[in-house]
């Protein structure tokens, strides 16, 4: 019998956490919707599948924001990265990063209000790593399944 309630108590456990990262995941999208980064149908599953998103702004094709997280975790991380092989001016991608500071306490702001504490836990001044290079943003949720600054949250209970 001990075993059998020690066997539920680890299920319950576990569905609870998946749920919560799940939460996660909607909250953050719908965070940095709300920042003006372009969020469709099938990003949390995409995300939670591979680990990894990349989104980016409509006005904005060369620049975007990969957020990312353990599959059992609750660390978010972020960052931003160039999207596509054209040449970039150092310049531009330091101004990118400014900017994404600045949306990220407005996203980290939406988050607070969505029930998650997202605390800052490591941040790296702009310019001072170079910006990872990605593919060709996706165009589709099916693509969004073939291609998928760090923050942890916590629900507040």
């Amino acid at each position: 019998a001990r075993s059998l309630v020690e066997e539920a108590r680890t299920w319950i456990e576990k569905t609870f956490a998946d749920e919560t990262r799940a939460e996660q995941r909607a909250a953050v999208l719908r965070a940095l919707a709300a920042a003006g980064y372009e969020v469709r149908e099938g990003m949390a599953v995409a995300w939670a599948e591979k680990g990894r998103l990349v989104l980016r702004k409509p006005s904005e094709s060369s620049y975007g924001i990969e957020v990312s997280a353990p599959t059992n975790g609750n660390a978010v991380q972020t960052r931003v990265v160039a999207i596509g092989n054209l040449p970039r001016d150092p310049q531009r991608d330091f101004e990118v990063e400014e900017t994404w500071c600045d949306e990220f306490e407005k996203a980290r702001s939406a988050l607070n209000d969505s029930g998650f504490v997202a605390s800052l836990i490591q941040a790296q001044p702009s310019g001072t790593v170079p910006l990872k290079t990605v593919a060709d943003f996706p165009l589709n949720s099916d693509e969004l399944r073939e291609k998928p600054s760090t923050a942890l949250m916590k629900k507040k209970l």
